[in-house]
């Protein structure tokens, strides 16, 4: 991937969160998929060559966003905070500076 690449990347998936938090009260709170669900729209296996990023940022609205719990109140948590280390680390990580906003 070259700077510029890179760059789009990046600058395609800012706007796509942003797009997100703008917007985030027209979800529901609570994940709508069964467990399994996401399992099961995944391929069997990972793509042998890179896919495009527009389909990358495709899947996560039509495969990762049904089963994510969302807030829509400054400072609202939908579960109690995680304790474990490994838990913090990684429900906090991807945007641990973003915060909910109504």
């Amino acid at each position: 991937m070259t700077p510029e690449e890179f760059r789009t990347h990046g600058h395609a998936l800012v706007d796509w969160i942003a797009e997100y938090l703008e917007g985030v009260e027209q979800y529901p709170v609570g994940s709508q998929v069964q467990p399994g669900d996401i399992r099961s729209m995944l391929p069997e296996h990972p793509p042998a060559e890179a896919e495009p990023f527009a389909d990358v940022l495709a899947d996560m609205d039509r495969v990762v966003m049904p089963g994510i719990t969302h807030c829509s109140t400054r400072g609202s948590s939908p579960s109690s905070p995680p304790t474990s280390p490994m838990r913090r680390s990684s429900a906090t990580w991807p945007l641990r500076d973003l915060e909910c906003r109504a």
